[in-house]
This record gives structure tokens, C-alpha cells and sequence, in this order.
């Protein structure tokens, strides 16, 4: 009786899918009020004034009176306990909950205002699990043939720490430095990235958001599940490739943000500390309070004040 609940769930949700009205059925005229400059975002600003946001129109709030301002070319980190509502504020950002109230903007244009395929094509999220398809790297780095052979083989020079086994030797899992050789544009990707770490797949992903050159660059525990030097790694890319991007990153460990340009700390759908990490070091607030209960706390303030230069 399970079971048979559980697939008839399925065709509920298929149902439910098949309903939703496509944006391709707009008319033409409103479709063309919603076309912003092919520039846009030009500066990366991003501004949540007073937003309230649920998963469903009649469910709970999990965003209440969100507001906050990223300038161009700012690091952001979200942090908080689980449910705190850091992943609800970054899907907010690509229009995957409803915005009950208040208004999200990039570069000063509502981003409800705008079609959802040209949102989500100028925001680049690198997520926890990236997605590979089944082809080479260079399909994987530009999908849809939008850079240059040049900016793909800089892209992936910067992501050198990037190796995949050779294939006579796969199976060696026990010892995978041993049999591992630099990437190429021609490097096979198996379906899922299944010739790769979960690290590789990652780094992958990085090297991908790079090709995009977009200006608001949202990082979903993108490093959660990849080691200490990958992650240290991903975060030096950030810096040295990335300097003109708006970063947004939903942090699973603390060393990831620590020298970010600033810290919001959040709580039941609320931002409660909003300020540079070592301001909320000072404050003794509930930052420091979660950076003392790291049992990292000595090392992370020394990550803080010795903060790498973006110059």
C-alpha cells in the first residue's frame, strides 16, 4: 500500500508540473515589457529591500523582511544553523519562491519584472552537487557554444589542480594521484561526471562559471563536500579570476567566508548580524559564537586578519 501511495505521488507531481503555465505563452506585448539590455547586469548590484518569501502562496513565511545591499564586486557570506533560511535567500535569487512582498533587484531592475529564462542565464550558481553531461570537457565548459577556444583553455588553466585517472587505470581507486594527468578540452566526461572526484566535478563547475563571465555569481555549499585544499583552492580562484563579480556564497564551513568582504548571519528567515567578519568578531555576537564552537576558533581569527589583498 506504500509503495503504490508512493508512485501514484509521482503522477500528482507530473500533474501538478504539467499545469504550470510556461512563459512562452505570454503575450507578445507583455513578453517585450519584460527584455532588459543584452549588457544587463552590467555592475552586479544586488539589493533585497524588505523581501518576504514562502515556498507556496498560502505556506509559511521563510523569508520575513529581508533586507540587505551587495555592491558590485562585494563577497558575501550567508551562514546559520540548518533552517536558518540561507539556501531559501539564494533560490530567492533565482525566482524559485514566490516573493510575497518587497522586491529583489539586480542592477535596479526587479528581477520580477524580467523573464525567468534571462534571469537565470545572468545569475551563475555553482551548487553542492554540480552536473556534468556525458561528452568532453569543452561541451561541459560551453554548453551552448558561447565562448571562444582561448577562453575555455584559460579557464580551465586556471582550475590546475583539476586531474581525472587515466583510463587504463580507473579502477585504481585506492590511489588516484598515482595514474592522474592534467585535463584538455578533449578530456571524455562520462555521464554524471562518473570519471571524476567529487572534488574534479566541482573545480569543473568552477571552471564552467568562469566561461559565463557573469556579474552576480551565487554559491550554493558549493565546497561542502570537497577537502580543506580544494576548497582553499576554489576560494584563491574566486579571488584571482572573479574580481569584478557580485559573490554570494551560502557557506557550509566558516573557513570558506572568513575573508569574505562581509558576514550575514541568519536565523528564522531573518538576517540578525550584517557586518565585516572581523566586526563580528568584536561584537561577540552570534558569529562569534558559532566560530568559538568550531573548536577552530584561534586559527579562523588569524584567517581574518590575515586576509589575502584583491589588489
Amino acid at each position: 500500500m506504500n509503495e503504490l501511495e508512493v508512485e501514484l505521488n509521482c503522477f500528482q507531481r507530473v500533474r501538478e508540473y504539467a499545469d504550470i503555465e510556461p512563459e512562452e505563452h505570454l503575450s507578445e506585448d507583455h513578453a517585450k515589457s519584460l527584455v532588459v539590455p543584452a549588457s544587463w547586469p552590467t555592475s552586479g548590484r544586488v539589493e533585497f529591500h524588505n523581501v518576504t518569501a514562502r515556498y507556496q502562496e498560502d505556506g509559511p513565511d521563510v523569508l520575513r523582511n529581508v533586507s540587505f545591499v551587495a555592491n558590485p564586486g562585494e563577497r558575501i557570506g550567508l551562514v546559520g544553523r540548518t533552517g536558518s533560511g540561507k539556501s531559501t535567500l539564494g533560490l530567492s535569487l533565482l525566482r524559485f519562491v514566490n516573493i510575497a512582498s518587497g522586491q529583489i533587484t539586480i542592477d535596479g531592475v526587479d528581477i520580477t519584472k524580467i523573464l525567468l529564462n534571462r534571469l537565470r542565464t545572468s545569475v551563475t550558481l555553482i551548487p553542492q552537487e554540480p552536473v556534468l553531461f556525458s561528452g568532453d570537457v569543452h561541451s561541459n565548459l560551453d554548453p551552448f557554444g558561447e565562448s571562444s577556444e582561448t577562453e575555455l583553455a584559460s579557464a580551465l588553466a586556471a582550475c590546475t589542480s583539476i586531474h581525472v585517472p587515466d583510463s587504463s587505470d580507473q579502477a585504481d581507486h585506492a590511489h588516484p594521484a598515482k595514474t592522474a594527468r592534467p585535463l584538455a578540452l578533449d578530456t571524455p566526461v562520462a555521464a554524471n561526471g562518473e570519471n571524476f572526484s567529487q572534488g574534479q566535478r566541482q573545480v569543473l563547475s568552477l571552471a564552467r562559471a568562469m566561461c559565463r563571465r557573469s556579474k552576480v555569481v551565487l554559491l550554493d555549499e558549493a565546497t561542502a563536500s570537497v577537502d580543506h585544499e580544494t576548497d582553499m583552492h576554489m576560494q584563491r580562484v574566486l579571488r584571482e579570476m572573479f574580481p569584478d563579480c557580485t559573490i554570494i556564497a551560502i557557506a557550509h564551513r566558516l573557513r570558506t567566508i572568513m575573508d569574505y568582504d562581509r558576514v550575514l548571519v541568519m536565523a528564522d528567515g531573518e538576517i540578525i548580524e550584517n557586518d565585516t567578519p572581523a566586526n563580528l568578531v568584536k561584537k561577540e555576537g552570534i558569529f562569534w559564537d558559532m566560530l568559538r564552537n568550531t573548536g577552530e576558533y584561534d586559527e579562523l581569527v588569524q584567517m581574518i586578519e590575515t586576509k589575502p589583498s584583491t589588489s
